[in-house]
């Protein structure tokens, strides 16, 4: 039965001070399977980032984040991991975020515990360990349609192992119930992700701004995140800052996340790689007119130009520009665009996710008993977890550092 069945979440990321979708994604999942009746063990790498922590708690779930000391060698802590999770005799395994760890334990593992893994973006973080470790991974998870082509293509998984499950969120109200923005009122953008470069080329938000600056446009911007470039956002935006046309909120709370959106027209996401963004879909849930980057996973499965949305190129400020002063002049197509994105939201759903991950979970535990595969404690490592140094010099390395801590 679902109730009496018992699941071991990893994600060894969530010591770090970036909250991503992934992150996001694990509290959902492992809330709404405590719901449900499973017992639900998460394993971490330390003690968790604070505002992850108090939400984990709340969850329900059974939080581990001394199962190994640190530093420490893979290798070393592979086989004590596996013993650990064999202690808590689970149904099935699931590999979130890891990028050693997580992964490096699926050799050693019962062939009775099924094995998860979930990839979260259209990248090699993830495509890269899939690759590697396949043999011994009884169902794969892919957030995007594009994700799970790649899965199947660049990681060797068979179609019937690999399923999309995409990010379910809680659906906003329906803009046609809310009242419409006064047609020479302020246009409302939001960009709500982490402050970086990397993937999420977040300075471009900055340029976007910047051209928007000198233009007769009446706008008012919110940015929502934290992270490296936070710095930046706050020289360049400074005029707009001062005069009380955009606001730096840092991270919010979902409830508060939700009730900046549900005062805002316009999402903006500019990414050049995404797996499938929770923080879009949130917006088009929430009734937000999406303006972002036309990428093959996520963006362009959720956004259709001028239906729903509006897609742009990759480092395309003036295409950005473009679109957001068209919907400030035609209202009527904001208006449009706003009420598709809600409806084409409806059906990713934190309840839909649910159901889909306990019909996978079911699933990869029928394989996992019909398919028993062979354990291999001999196995190699993935290339990124090999060092070019021998083990017996590593371990001195630790013993020493150990002792000087």
């Amino acid at each position: 039965m679902i109730s009496m069945m018992n699941v071991v979440l990893v994600d060894t990321t969530l010591a770090g001070p970036v909250i991503g979708s992934a992150q996001t994604f694990l509290l959902d999942l492992a809330a709404g399977l405590v719901e449900l009746g499973l017992g639900v063990h998460v394993a971490t790498a330390g003690q968790p980032e604070r505002r992850i922590a108090a939400s984990l708690e709340q969850t329900g779930a059974s939080v581990h984040t001394d199962i190994w000391p640190s530093p420490y060698l893979v290798e070393d802590i592979a086989p004590g991991f596996a013993d650990w999770v064999h202690d808590l005799n689970p149904d099935v395994y699931i590999v979130s975020v890891s990028p050693d760890i997580g992964w490096a334990a699926l050799p050693h593992l019962q062939p009775k515990i099924a094995t998860v893994a979930i990839a979260h973006g259209d990248s090699a973080t993830f495509f890269h360990p899939m690759a590697h470790y396949a043999r011994y991974l009884t169902w794969a998870v892919g957030v995007s349609e594009t994700v799970c082509e790649h899965l199947r293509t660049e990681c060797g998984l068979p179609a019937e192992r690999v399923v999309w499950i995409p990010y379910g969120v809680y659906p906003g109200p329906n803009p046609g119930l809310l009242n419409a923005p006064d047609p020479d009122g302020a246009l409302r953008l939001i960009y709500a992700g982490r402050l970086t470069d990397t993937q999420k080329r977040a300075s471009d938000v900055i340029r976007i701004v910047e051209r928007l600056r000198p233009t007769a446009l009446n706008y008012h911007v919110s940015v929502v995140g934290d992270g490296p470039l936070k710095g930046d956002f706050c020289r360049d935006l400074a005029p707009e800052i001062a005069a009380g046309r955009a606001v730096m909120t840092g991270w919010l709370s979902r409830e508060d996340l939700h009730k900046e959106m549900d005062q805002s027209d316009v999402f903006i996401l500019t990414s050049d790689s995404e797996g499938f963004p929770i923080g879009l879909v949130e917006a088009m849930a929430h009734g937000l007119a999406p303006v972002v980057t036309d990428i093959p996973s996520g963006n362009r499965q959720l956004v259709r130009h001028l239906e729903n949305g509006m897609l742009a190129p990759v480092g395309g400020i003036d295409d950005f520009v473009a679109d957001i002063q068209r919907l400030d002049q035609d209202r009527r197509l904001l208006r449009s665009l706003r009420a598709a994105a809600w409806q084409s939201a409806q059906r990713f759903t934190i309840q839909r996710m649910l159901r889909s991950y306990l019909h996978c979970f079911t699933n990869a535990t029928n394989a996992a008993q019909a398919n028993r595969r062979m354990p291999d404690p001999q196995f190699p490592l993935m290339g990124r977890c090999v060092s070019r140094y021998p083990l017996w010099l590593r371990r001195l390395k630790l013993a020493v550092g150990r002792v000087q801590m």
